[in-house]
């Protein structure tokens, strides 16, 4: 009652051993249930057995938790998607890229699973890609507004991480092996107090893009307005003209915060921002790829990404070595045919999670004389 009373927007149950002995948690959650219905309210209530009944409870908590604030109620936004579909003639089904590398039913009970999606529907892409021109060695970089996100295919295959950590928590869901770091167009840019250097991030603009989209309300330098000042980007047709930016509050923002402290000119001082980002880049991918004990020169690395991708690409790929690189016009997108079955990883990867959430519940709540289903991995 005391959750009640708080007005709580969701409850979440999980117990130490549940994943074993699953019928403690959902008598708690049928107990739940008949106290709300009560009380006249309607609050939805997530056990974790019913999700992610897997060991490790802090790893299932966790994911639990993600599911009860973000993904759940996603599933409005996803539902008006199909019907706008269906009501334009779609005849299909609405499917939604997740993150172990396939695509899952918007109708599927564990939608946190489409976590980090849109970053690995990037992999995705650059690996069927790869099969399609023979490359079987392909280094990943996703450069968006807010991060970089990187990721290896070695010999066509790609890895998965079955405990992500997540903004420090870590989740039990199986995510395809991605590092990130934060740094990408939309990354504030200042001048160290103590240093007098030049600093990027980790905080970004986001969508408000920097000082030069004056509806944005920053007063904060971004990368995107030295890409203005230097005229890498035209402020005219910036997403195609939709969005109009300024560059004379662009410059006079760069003047005031950087050219002035560091006595260089606006150009000097926007260019010098680039080339620090664009080293940052470069370090952090040669690092990835170092740090898997490979290097550079094995490997060719596919760009894409709406942060800037086509303007730094060659900038943060110098030097390091690659055979070639690719800058892929917009994040690949492929038909619900060609991820699942001609991307035999993805196949394999949509099997094996399908395994991993059977066998956790044929543990809890199975026995040979019952059917055994399994809800929601459609």
């Amino acid at each position: 009652m005391e959750l009640l009373e708080q007005d709580v927007e969701a409850i979440v149950i999980s117990l130490l051993h549940s994943y074993k002995y699953p019928a403690h948690e959902r008598r708690i959650r049928d107990i739940a249930k008949e106290t709300i219905k009560k009380a006249g309210k309607e609050i939805p209530i997530f056990a974790s057995v019913d999700y992610y009944p897997v060991r490790k409870e802090t790893h299932r908590t966790n994911t639990t938790i993600i599911e009860a604030y973000a993904a759940d109620p996603s599933r409005e936004t996803l539902a008006k998607i199909d019907h706008m579909l269906r009501e334009h003639g779609a005849d299909f089904d609405l499917r939604v890229m997740a993150s172990h590398g396939g695509t899952i039913s918007t109708q599927a009970n564990e939608l946190a699973r489409t976590l980090v999606s849109g970053p690995i529907g990037g992999v995705i892409g650059a690996k069927y890609l790869g099969e399609q021109l023979g490359i079987r060695n392909i280094a990943c970089s996703d450069i968006g507004g807010t991060s970089f996100d990187m990721a290896l295919i070695t010999q066509g295959d790609l890895s998965i991480n079955t405990s992500p950590d997540m903004a420090r928590m870590v989740l039990s869901l199986p995510l395809v092996a991605m590092d990130t770091v934060g740094a990408g167009a939309g990354s504030f840019v200042r001048i160290d107090p103590n240093f007098k250097s030049l600093t990027l991030g980790p905080d970004s603009a986001g969508s408000k893009v920097g000082v030069c989209y004056p509806e944005g309300g920053l007063d904060t330098v971004t990368v995107s307005d030295c890409h203005v000042v230097l005229g890498l980007i035209n402020p005219d047709n910036f997403l195609g003209g939709e969005v109009k930016l300024d560059p004379d509050r662009a410059y006079a923002a760069v003047k005031e915060q950087i050219a002035d402290p560091l006595g260089l000119t606006v150009e000097d001082a926007a260019y010098g921002v680039i080339d620090l980002l664009e080293s940052q880049l470069r370090n952090y991918l040669e690092s990835m790829i170092l740090g898997k004990g490979y290097s550079p020169t094995q490997y060719v690395c596919f760009s894409y990404g709406g942060g800037g991708g086509a303007l730094h690409t060659a900038g943060y790929t110098k030097i390091l070595g690659l055979k070639m690189f690719w800058y892929l016009h917009g994040r690949p997108v492929f038909p619900h045919s060609a991820a699942v079955r001609q991307t035999s990883s993805t196949a394999m990867t949509k099997r094996s999670i399908s395994t991993l959430m059977l066998t956790a519940r044929m543990t809890a709540s199975c026995s040979p004389a019952k059917n055994c289903s399994m809800p929601g991995t459609n």
